[in-house]
């Protein structure tokens, strides 16, 4: 993985500390990045902190392993058939024929305000989300949106999917 993104929450979160915990911070990530491997901090808010980074950059480290193997699969001129979740565990899918009254994940792109780059993780997340599920998205946008009016502090579309937030207020 070449790059990674940073939300504005936690780059804002990072930019409030001192500059040498910052540091020690950033390092932390990068050696995550590149090598995969975790800091052992002896601060325990150090650990803490740097632990609200890990899902974030796990998510984009599989986001970017599965473009990878989507582009070699196309280039070695295979259709793509599943993506492996691990590869100790295959994956069989089943392509069902969506429903009439199936919901598309265009219905909450269409009024959600932040959608992100995380497309393909939203489409999994909607698509093993129930119609009942769907609909309460989508209906409790306008409330999320009104809880939640300053942009930096709204989930990207597939951490709303993923958090639920419908659930969490009726």
């Amino acid at each position: 993985m070449k790059t990674i993104t940073l939300p504005t929450s936690l780059y804002f979160a990072l930019v409030q500390m001192e500059d040498k915990d910052a540091g020690q911070i950033a390092k932390a990530i990068a050696r995550y990045v590149e090598e995969e491997k975790e800091p052992s901090f002896s601060n325990s808010l150090w650990n803490t902190f740097f632990t609200l980074f890990l899902e974030q950059i796990d998510a984009q480290r599989n986001a970017y392993e599965q473009r990878r193997r989507a582009n070699a699969q196309r280039k070695s001129g295979k259709k793509r058939v599943a993506t492996k979740k691990s590869e100790s565990q295959p994956i069989v899918s089943v392509v069902e024929s969506p429903t009439v009254q199936s919901m598309a994940l265009q219905q909450i792109v269409n009024v959600y305000p932040k959608v992100g780059t995380y497309s393909g993780e939203s489409q999994i997340v909607w698509d093993s989300l129930t119609e009942d599920e769907k609909k309460r998205a989508i209906d409790f946008v306008p409330v999320y949106i009104e809880q939640t009016p300053n942009s930096s502090g709204q989930f990207y579309l597939n951490q709303y999917l993923k958090a639920k937030p419908w659930e969490i207020h009726g």
